[in-house]
């Protein structure tokens, strides 16, 4: 049903034990789309291997490096609609987060 359709309900919802789930640091992403409209993402985290040395034995241990290991933390399904929801979500946080910054300290200056 179209949005503001006399026939369309929209019930409240409220995201019950959210606030009891750990919060797992993640850095890797997988999207695989599905030929049924869908998308497949991977969701984890890596941890870049300890180099020491000098420039020469750091180049040397990384060249004996085959791969870095990603540990999935989560994989879920979205459709393509709620892919794009997500997107428009990600992209409003981002927005707020900079207005927000901007407000802490106008000259616009991070750390």
């Amino acid at each position: 049903m179209a949005e503001g359709d006399p026939q369309r309900i929209d019930v409240p919802i409220s995201w019950v034990g959210y606030d009891d789930l750990p919060i797992a640091y993640v850095n890797q992403f997988l999207v695989q789309a599905q030929p049924e409209n869908c998308f497949v993402m991977g969701i984890g985290q890596s941890t870049p291997p300890a180099l020491i040395g000098g420039p020469e034995q750091i180049a040397e241990q990384a060249a004996q490096i085959e791969f870095v290991a990603v540990r999935p933390l989560a994989k879920v399904a979205l459709t393509e609609d709620k892919m794009k929801e997500l997107i428009a979500v990600l992209q409003v946080s981002l927005d707020k987060a900079a207005q927000l910054r901007t407000l802490i300290d106008p000259r616009g200056e991070t750390t």
